[in-house]
């Protein structure tokens, strides 16, 4: 039926539009009721017809869309223009009981409430900067003051000894060459001894143990800290030498983090094994009087020490602050 309507492969034409073929093929029936059917459908519509080639979107916008976009935009630069002017203090909301005035009148008091502020913050910078001055300017002079003052002591000690020592000559006391422990007593310490000689009858031996200057390691001390007959029936005295004892300093392996302390909110726990101890030293004493750092920073002695053995040797652990415990 449709045959000599079919596209032609060597003619290569476009095929006829629906419109055209249904018109040509669809006889006209007649009814009682109005016109025939073909001519019903092939009425003209108030919309154009689409085909194959007819866009799917549509170029022309109706003309009550744009009005009413046009309207909003409208609308909507007026909200924004009486948002501005309100903000501005330039006309006053219907729904705000202060007026426009007033509220320039109260920007200006706080513009310059704020100005004075300002100007305060600057004086109290000021001030405090001064204030700063001052207390560096006080810790020199406290600083300075104390080192007068240390040094006033030294030269009165110093003489002290010079005195007690010209006197103790005259009687003929004199101590023996002071001799060190074989082991340290604590970090960087070791115990030397010394006896008193040719102490007259007439003197208090233990008087004149614990008033007799000494010299240990070319530096001057001023008097035992422990004073004792030996077995010879000599008087012996004892100090405790903190100074120029290399032999007597361990230090720590790299101290680390292991864990926060149990039961210790803000406690962190760390640990450290001690190196650098001399045969028969006390593990213990040296371990619990070994300062530690951590970053450059003191820490101080170890809040416990525990030996783990030949192996893993003395180490040394401390309970120390930390936010994130």
């Amino acid at each position: 039926m449709f045959s000599d309507y079919a596209p032609s492969v060597a003619s290569r034409d476009p095929p006829p539009r629906y419109q055209e073929v249904y018109t040509a093929h669809t006889p006209p029936v007649s009814t009682p009721a109005g016109p025939s059917i073909a001519s019903r459908y092939v009425a003209p519509l108030p919309w154009p017809i689409s085909d194959e080639r007819s866009p799917l979107l549509s170029k022309h916008e109706p003309k009550r869309r744009r009005v009413l976009r046009l309207l909003c935009a409208v609308l909507g630069f007026i909200l924004l223009v009486i948002f501005i002017l309100q903000n501005l203090s330039l006309i006053s909301c219907p729904l705000d009981d202060v007026s426009a005035s007033d509220k320039r009148a109260i920007r200006r008091q706080w513009k310059a409430q704020m100005k004075d502020h300002d100007l305060l913050v600057k004086q109290w910078a000021a001030d405090r900067e001064q204030h700063t001055l001052e207390m560096h300017q006080w810790e020199d002079e406290r600083a300075q003051w104390r080192e007068e003052r240390n040094k006033w002591e030294e030269e009165r000690k110093s003489e002290e000894r010079h005195r007690k020592e010209v006197e103790r000559r005259r009687q003929g006391v004199y101590w023996t060459d002071s001799i060190g422990d074989a082991h340290c007593s604590a970090y960087s310490t070791r115990v030397y001894r010394a006896t008193l000689k040719d102490i007259p009858p007439d003197l208090n031996w233990l008087e004149v143990c614990s008033d007799m200057p000494n010299t240990v390691h070319d530096r001057p001390v001023d008097r035992p800290d422990s004073c004792q007959p030996n077995d010879q029936g000599e008087m012996q005295a004892s100090w405790l030498v903190n100074w120029d004892e290399p032999g007597c300093v361990p230090y720590w392996d790299k101290i680390q983090y292991k864990r926060c302390a149990p039961g210790k909110p803000g406690i962190a726990h760390f640990e450290a094994r001690l190196w650098g101890m001399n045969h028969g030293e006390n593990w213990e004493t040296m371990c619990a009087t070994t300062p530690g750092q951590i970053d450059g920073r003191d820490i101080g002695h170890p809040t416990s020490c525990v030996n783990k053995g030949i192996f893993a040797g003395m180490v040394g652990t401390w309970e120390l602050p930390q936010k994130f415990c």
